[in-house]
């Protein structure tokens, strides 16, 4: 139904923010605009600059 997408819009906008601020920066599941794809790459970045 629109009107549940709506509240679930509605809701993620209010939400988001909250929870976002209690992650760390080194956090990447399941955040905006943060992949898996950049956390492999951070890996390898620290790997290859002699970070164990």
């Amino acid at each position: 139904m629109i009107a549940d997408r709506i509240v679930q819009a509605a809701l993620k906008l209010v939400l988001e923010p909250i929870f976002e601020a209690d992650f760390k920066p080194v956090s990447y599941g399941f955040r905006p605009k943060r992949r898996a794809q950049d956390a492999i790459a951070e890996i390898h970045f620290y790997g290859t600059h002699g970070y164990r």
